[in-house]
């Protein structure tokens, strides 16, 4: 973002480091914890994410609130940080809203719970268990024809690639 950082400068009056050393931060206390920041100042108190959104997310920056889909980054920023508040900056089309952004401890506190429980699985080499957002249940014909089709070719292909290893052999 290297315009966009500039025009949060401008906007601000924050010098930001962008540099990888600055921006790569680790939880003190939590070593599967980690957030690479769009831009921290140069003095280490303010962190930024920065944003270019679509039109609804937008008018929500527009409006001092941080879209949902964000809210967890913000926070898992602020927790790796140990700061009470970040900006977010949203830029559109020429636009631009700062939000601060306030920590959520409570929502913090679910975040290690949740990410600690998430690094166990990778540790273990364990898969996460399946959600409801893992489906799609598709009840269009057309489609259902579609994937019995592709699941019948990809089993004919199967058998010949099995039939070649063997005639190659």
């Amino acid at each position: 973002f290297p315009s966009h950082d500039r025009k949060y400068e401008e906007y601000t009056g924050n010098l930001l480091s962008t540099d990888e050393n600055d921006t790569l931060v680790y939880h003190p206390q939590k070593p599967f914890m980690m957030a690479s920041l769009d831009g921290i100042t140069f003095n280490k108190d303010m962190a930024v994410e920065i944003k270019n959104v679509c039109f609804e997310d937008h008018s929500m920056a527009k409006n001092g609130k941080v879209p949902e889909k964000y809210y967890p980054q913000v926070q898992h920023q602020l927790a790796c940080l140990g700061f009470n508040m970040l900006h977010s900056f949203s830029y559109r089309e020429g636009d631009f809203a700062l939000v601060e952004v306030e920590r959520d401890q409570s929502y913090i506190d679910s975040l290690y719970q949740s990410e600690g429980a998430f690094w166990d699985l990778v540790l273990n080499l364990e898969a996460p268990a399946l959600t409801d957002k893992d489906y799609v249940v598709m009840e269009d014909q057309e489609w259902d024809h579609l994937a019995k089709e592709w699941a019948n070719i990809s089993e004919r292909i199967s058998i010949l690639e099995k039939q070649e290893k063997e005639y190659r052999a």
